[in-house]
């Protein structure tokens, strides 16, 4: 089954070594917190080695090493490196926009790292930067890469990010966008109906990237009702993977302060060095989310047997913005326990 459900052995980290970002997705979930918070520009040597020193007692299942964009580090393929040597699989996100230097300490790599890189489709760049990230996947050829797709609507057109998985041999990484302070609610959380047109569109890619032989896996959580149930055998094989509950992570700063859900940073965030181990950080920072976690995005979640058991609901986000409207503008129906 490739449906996937969490222990806390799966707690894996990302790592946010630099605030700073090269592409200004309006988008995206770390623009409200870089925006508002006091952040160190790039994780120092001494913050490092404090992270480094807590994973050398206390194994992860995965850290995966996050920005901003990492790439604009100057020591982020060391840093990964030394993770890599504690025998702990190492993670890459990447908006591909790579600078000459980095592109040169990329052909040096001598160890494995999972890289993913987010692609908006030829339209979304300027002809330099297009020009940057086919580079990009044109070095990345022969690693184990997962190309970026965000759905946004039932209307996207996602050809390109097939043509390209099938070319270089990438896995597709899908993910329905999630609502940000900046942006508020997305198309998809609008309401349940919206949410499963844009699932119609993720079943309707996955069955195409198959044909092609391209494996898939969602990113962040899937609302189970965004899947339809005829549909649902896609995902129990061996190519797609899937998850409806929240897995087991949290988000290290440069400045190493943590939080459960980067959209949600600014509600509580502790320091690393406050806790003596991860899995103690992370219960820490989960109960952040508590509040949201036992209430649905819809309306229709009240009545739905799957919330909670199988499905976390929709992103906790989504839940806030949605109470945040309740309690200002009397919009939407307050919830139990508003």
């Amino acid at each position: 089954m490739t449906e996937l459900k969490h222990t806390l052995d799966d707690l894996c980290t990302n790592l946010l070594i630099t605030s700073t970002c090269n592409a200004g997705c309006s988008w995206c979930i770390a623009n409200d917190y870089m925006k508002e918070q006091k952040s160190t520009k790039y994780m120092s040597d001494k913050n490092f080695q404090r992270f480094y020193d807590m994973l050398s007692r206390d194994k992860l299942a995965q850290v995966n090493i996050l920005g901003g964009e990492p790439s604009l580090h100057p020591k982020a393929l060391e840093f990964g490196k030394r993770i890599h040597e504690l025998g702990i699989p190492v993670g890459f996100s990447t908006n591909g926009l790579w600078n000459p230097d980095f592109r040169e300490k990329f052909e040096g790599l001598d160890y494995p790292m999972d890289f993913e890189v987010t692609f908006l489709g030829s339209k979304g760049y300027n002809p330099k930067k297009r020009d940057q990230i086919m580079e990009t996947f044109e070095q990345l050829k022969g690693h184990s890469v997962s190309l970026g797709l965000i759905l946004t609507s039932p209307s996207d057109d996602h050809e390109e990010h097939l043509d390209i998985a099938e070319k270089y041999g990438f896995d597709l990484r899908w993910a329905i966008m999630e609502p940000t302070y900046q942006t508020g609610q997305t198309e998809g959380y609008r309401s349940q109906n919206r949410l499963m047109e844009i699932g119609k569109l993720a079943t309707k890619t996955v069955k195409e990237a198959n044909e092609r032989g391209i494996e898939t896996w969602a990113d962040l959580t899937v609302p189970y009702c965004a899947i339809e149930n005829k549909d649902r055998h896609l995902f129990q094989g061996d190519k797609n993977d899937i998850q409806y509950k929240c897995p087991p992570f949290f988000d290290i700063s440069t400045n190493l302060k943590i939080w459960r859900c980067l959209p949600m940073a600014s509600n509580e965030t502790p320091l690393l060095t406050d806790f003596n181990s991860f899995r103690e950080a992370y219960n820490a920072v989960n109960t952040v989310k508590k509040s949201y976690v036992s209430e649905g995005v819809f309306q229709e979640c009240g009545s739905c047997d799957n919330l909670e058991t199988t499905c976390s609901g929709g992103p906790a986000i989504a839940k806030k913005l949605d109470q945040d409207d309740s309690k200002t503008n009397q919009i939407f129906p307050i919830r139990k326990g508003d």
